[in-house]
């Protein structure tokens, strides 16, 4: 089911930007072209930062607020639930409070949030789950949906304390 969603997610993107070039008067032909060497230069699949300083700072200090003050997380990002029809996909993040913190996290305004470490986001049942799985974990993977395809963020976290 989740497959399904991400595919109406992804032709959703595609058919918006064959609208866009319609407009702007390119024709079906040269759409196509435009299309194929986008796909080619698309998002790259995996963005390892588990040796970028500033990201498992930022990382680590996500953590560290979820577990002393969880409603703090609310002035830290913007969370909406990202629905497909009546079906949660996941969340759709844009930064809160802290703009530089949710760049140094590698995340981009409107990144539709749809695994932590493996775990789904498309039900609330999960967050407890990956609540437990996140206090000791030493990385954390966040897989997102951005510009039409899934994206892999790894981030190192600091030990607790």
């Amino acid at each position: 089911m989740r497959t399904m969603a991400l595919t109406d997610l992804r032709c959703r993107a595609v058919r918006a930007r064959v609208r866009r070039r319609l407009r702007a008067g390119l024709s079906l032909a040269g759409i196509g072209f435009v299309l194929a060497l986008e796909l080619q230069a698309a998002v790259p699949a995996h963005i390892d930062m588990r040796n970028d300083a500033g990201a498992t700072g930022a990382a680590s200090a996500v953590r560290a607020q979820l577990y002393s003050d969880p409603a703090a997380l609310a002035e830290a990002f913007h969370v909406t639930v990202a629905r497909d029809g009546d079906r949660v996909v996941g969340y759709r993040l844009a930064p809160g409070a802290d703009p530089e913190q949710f760049r140094r996290l590698g995340l981009r305004p409107g990144d539709i949030l749809l695994r932590i470490n493996g775990t789904p986001l498309n039900d609330p049942r999960r967050m407890m789950e990956l609540y437990g799985m996140l206090r000791y974990a030493r990385d954390a993977t966040a897989t997102v949906f951005r510009d039409g395809a899934e994206l892999t963020l790894r981030v190192r976290l600091e030990d607790v304390k």
